[in-house]
């Protein structure tokens, strides 16, 4: 699996803030939307623009 431009963007981003590895794995589960993740996290997804 190799990562996209904008997903080694959010890696990095993430990183660079010192974001910990188990919040790394909330934010994700939360913006996919999955139904293990926390649904009280305040992230807001961006939608797709046509």
């Amino acid at each position: 699996m190799i990562p996209t431009p904008n997903e080694d963007a959010f890696f990095d981003m993430l990183l660079g803030e010192g974001v910990s590895p188990p919040l790394v794995s909330q934010i994700l589960l939360r913006l996919l939307d999955h139904p293990d993740a926390d649904r009280a996290l305040p992230v807001t997804p961006i939608g797709v623009t046509g």
